[in-house]
């Protein structure tokens, strides 16, 4: 992405790219890190493979957006936060850093594909903590619905 078009801070497109306008599914995925109070008001929560600690995982960061100051409908922004709220262990929609879930939340995610251009990969400043930090800057960015799936469950 970065040697196709001009990516940094100062020079990123100003609209989504080709390759990031369109929507995508995790179906069986599990939240085991979460950043609640980011300076966007977003919630940053590292999404991975496996529920299993030990097992070989990848991890990705996918975002719960803040409520927009003005200009767009809030309603689904303001869902999608109940969501998340609704999945996460009291007390882990507070604070300003990571949070590392005492067990993994089994989620299924729906949301719109995006580059982060603004990180690179597995970098000090990039989402997630410890061993639970996406190997790519890709995530999923707004999420239009997280949820426990029903037939599954919380493992």
């Amino acid at each position: 992405m970065r040697s196709r078009y001009q990516w940094s801070l100062q020079a990123a497109p100003k609209t989504r790219v080709v390759e990031e306008r369109h929507n995508v599914e995790i179906t069986d995925g599990y939240i085991v890190a979460v950043k609640p109070n980011e300076s966007d008001r977003d919630f940053h929560v590292i999404v991975s493979s496996s529920a299993k600690k030990s097992a070989v995982t990848a991890f990705i960061n996918v975002e719960v957006s803040g409520l927009p100051l003005s200009g767009v409908d809030k309603d689904q922004f303001v869902q999608v936060r109940y969501q998340i709220r609704s999945i996460l262990p009291d007390g882990s929609d507070q604070g300003t850093s990571y949070i590392i879930l005492k067990q993994s939340i089994h989620v299924a995610i729906k949301g719109s594909v995006y580059f982060d251009g603004d990180h690179q990969a597995g970098c000090q400043h990039c989402p997630g903590r410890g061993v639970a930090k996406p190997s790519t800057v890709w995530e999923i960015h707004p999420v239009y619905s997280i949820t426990a799936p029903t037939a599954v469950g919380t493992r």
